[in-house]
């Protein structure tokens, strides 16, 4: 199975007190790592890189880790994005974004060779980024391969949540798995009450946290619990685990039961994440 993660990759730049590290990272980068580390699917990353240190690095780290560069395209004289995270004593991370490579350059990817796509891209919806990214998705859609979406909503990339829900009501009907956070669920549902209602041929699954993930798809819903970490340190990326180790499950023709025991395997692989620092701390 030929699977593809849609967008950038950077480096996330930590700050605790005076002290600063970097980390390779990126949501549709954690998202590719997840799903070749658990599976023996090809995965491609398709991206825009720089020609700058911090590109080179993440190239010859996705070389390591056996992800496809096919579809990664270097735009001459530009530098890789960057992402200032710091974190609460809870865990919880705070982003500050320094945009630099994004996806107003055309990303290229030969269609024929993808069975699922999925989009999780924090820039791939901003208005400079948005034609191209769509456009992507649009074409999958139409030719019937799987697509997966996460709205990877950052409240500081966004004027207001009117706009965010706007776009993303624009382009949910082209994913069959819809994966949303607690925070993004509730954006959108107060924008459309019981939007999941009206897209029951597709399979929308909500992100709580320690409170487990509830799942939706043709009138029916499930939530699944998970075992609650009682070491939480740091939460960047869970998400993107998250919904890399649930790809890394499902085969081109899933049912509904094969999502229910992709939700389990994922929660499992999203509590290894919180328990260690960055969102690539099982490798």
């Amino acid at each position: 199975m030929n699977v593809i993660c849609i967008g950038e990759a950077l480096m996330d730049v930590f700050i605790e007190g005076d002290k600063k590290t970097s980390k390779i990272g990126g949501a549709p980068l954690n998202a590719a790592i997840a799903i070749k580390y658990n599976s023996d699917k090809n995965v491609y990353l398709g991206s825009n890189f720089g020609d700058d240190e911090n590109s080179n690095v993440i190239r010859n780290f996705l070389k390591d880790q056996n992800i496809n560069n096919e579809f990664i395209t270097t735009i001459k004289n530009t530098e890789l994005s960057t992402a200032v995270v710091s974190l609460e004593p809870s865990g919880e991370r705070n982003f500050k974004f320094d945009i630099k490579n994004d996806m107003r350059n055309n990303i290229n990817i030969n269609i024929d060779k993808i069975d699922l796509a999925h989009f999780g891209s924090a820039f791939g919806l901003l208005s400079d980024c948005y034609p191209n990214y769509i456009d992507i998705m649009k074409k999958l859609y139409e030719t019937n391969k799987i697509v997966v979406f996460d709205p990877n909503y950052r409240d500081d990339l966004w004027t207001s949540e009117d706009e965010f829900a706007k776009v993303v009501f624009s382009v949910i009907k082209y994913a069959k798995i819809v994966k949303l956070s607690e925070e993004e669920f509730m954006i959108l549902n107060k924008h459309k009450k019981l939007f999941f209602m009206n897209y029951s041929n597709q399979f929308i699954l909500m992100t709580k946290g320690e409170n487990g993930v509830e799942f939706f798809h043709d009138g029916k819903g499930d939530n699944f619990s998970v075992i609650k970490s009682n070491k939480v340190v740091d939460t960047t990326g869970a998400g993107d685990g998250f919904i890399g180790a649930l790809i890394s499950q499902l085969s081109i023709n899933f049912s509904y039961e094969d999502m229910g025991n992709a939700i389990k395997f994922a929660n499992k692989f999203a509590k290894r994440i919180v328990e260690g620092k960055g969102a690539l701390c099982y490798l």
